[in-house]
């Protein structure tokens, strides 16, 4: 959700909130807000019109945006043939960056996550995984890049915009028991 939607959510969400703690006011009988703003005058009432108008336009932007997809929800990589269209599963990319990434050395739990861009007909990988052994993290992960990406692009024949590579630290298993020698 961009930001200008959650401003209207703000905007929505307070002003609701003073309607309806001015109609719980006023329906346990402790303090009528409406009769006493609409007391005040003609101004008021087209105040209130508007007000109420402002949160009619506010409830359909954020109807319309609640069916919306957002980039992350596409679950397929289209591309347009002369006779036809190609699909490739979001599953699909990731496993065969995971293949790719299965071959190198010094990498263990690697998890991967793919965002496929429906404007740029692009796909960015995300990578994280927990090193091991002699080898040196950077170069390591510098590799895993040049590697997942020119094997999703020529296997698949899929544009990759980027290869993000989180290294985390590998975390011993809490149930596992520790020996101690």
């Amino acid at each position: 959700m961009n930001g200008l939607l959650r401003f209207f959510m703000a905007i929505y969400a307070l002003i609701t909130l003073l309607v309806s703690v001015g109609f719980i006011l006023a329906v346990t009988e402790v303090y009528d807000v409406f009769t006493e703003l609409l007391g005040q005058g003609q101004e008021m009432f087209w105040v209130f019109i508007g007000i109420f108008s402002f949160l009619i336009l506010l409830s359909l932007i954020l109807f319309v945006a609640s069916f919306r997809r957002s980039e992350s929800e596409i679950q397929s990589y289209y591309v347009d043939t002369e006779i036809g269209a190609i699909g490739i599963s979001k599953q699909s990319i990731e496993s065969t960056a995971m293949k790719s990434a299965r071959r190198l050395d010094g990498m263990r739990s690697i998890e991967i996550r793919s965002r496929l861009s429906r404007e740029s007909n692009q796909v960015a990988l995300e990578i994280t995984y927990s090193p091991f052994g002699p080898n040196p993290v950077q170069q390591n992960a510098r590799k895993l890049q040049e590697t997942v990406k020119s094997d999703v692009e020529s296997w698949l024949e899929v544009a990759v915009s980027e290869v993000k590579v989180y290294v985390r630290q590998t975390q011993p298993s809490s149930n596992k028991r520790q020996r101690v020698v």
